[in-house]
């Protein structure tokens, strides 16, 4: 097929490529992102440092990170 193919033509679409423009989602259903909205929604996710209030400086911090934001 590639001694075949013409290498000027623009590249056709698979089925499963145009339906995922057309809907904006996976097969599985979940989103199909731009490299900005994926960007966006990775930035919804932290990790915070926490310690208890009364804690002094020598007692051990732990990890909270938040999930990403569901719309």
């Amino acid at each position: 097929a590639k001694a075949i193919r013409d290498p000027v033509a623009p590249a056709k679409r698979s089925a499963a490529a145009e339906r995922k423009a057309r809907t904006g989602t996976l097969d599985d259903g979940t989103p199909a992102h731009s490299f900005r909205t994926l960007l966006e929604e990775l930035s919804t996710i932290v990790r915070n440092t926490c310690r208890t209030p009364q804690a002094g400086a020598a007692v051990p911090t732990f990890d909270i990170v938040t999930s990403a934001n569901p719309k």
